[in-house]
């Protein structure tokens, strides 16, 4: 199992990282879970999933920022297909537009796409500027992903672009350039 844990999380994870990240998948399955039951008035199948979605993004947005995640996904010889298959593979969107009758197909395909090409943009931005990539993309994405889906779950867009953009995508958090002297 540790292993396992090891692969997701990143070897080398402090009792922290590992607190932090049970933490934050809690919080997002239960706000999303009222939510998604309360505001939205969905039971079910679609409930389900929709916390379960909500528990993965909230631990991943701790986890990918976390020191451990960003070694582990980023060391020597992740190239570029490994880069854009983690984004790729949360399909999320698709789940969700499947399962909410709010979230038009268009959102989904946007949501998708801009995420998979703003971690590709961030790729290949210098490095002192690859957190302010991510950063800028993160918020196009999402203001246009409201704009597309105003009547989709509030949730997704912000979370899932902070996940994959804001933490995965950025390979490190880069130091403090020192005060200037007076």
């Amino acid at each position: 199992m540790r292993g396992l844990w090891d692969r997701v999380m990143g070897p080398g994870t402090t009792r922290a990282e590992n607190l932090g990240t049970m933490l934050a998948a809690l919080l997002a399955a239960t706000a999303v879970g009222i939510d998604t039951h309360v505001r939205l008035g969905v039971g079910g199948l679609a409930w389900v999933v929709a916390t379960a979605i909500a528990f993965d993004i909230g631990a991943g947005v701790w986890v990918l920022a976390t020191p451990a995640a960003r070694r582990w996904y980023h060391r020597e010889g992740m190239g570029w297909l490994q880069a854009l298959a983690f984004p790729a593979g949360h399909v999320h969107p698709f789940v969700v537009a499947a399962l909410f009758a709010g979230a038009p197909w268009r959102w989904a395909g946007f949501l998708y796409g801009a995420i998979v090409l703003a971690t590709a943009a961030v790729r290949v931005a210098p490095r002192p500027l690859r957190n302010s990539t991510a950063l800028l993309a993160s918020a196009v994405i999402i203001a246009v992903a409201a704009a597309l889906g105003p009547d989709a779950p509030a949730w997704l867009a912000p979370t899932l672009t902070l996940k994959l953009v804001a933490a995965h995508a950025v390979p490190d958090i880069p130091a403090l350039a020192a005060a200037p002297q007076e």
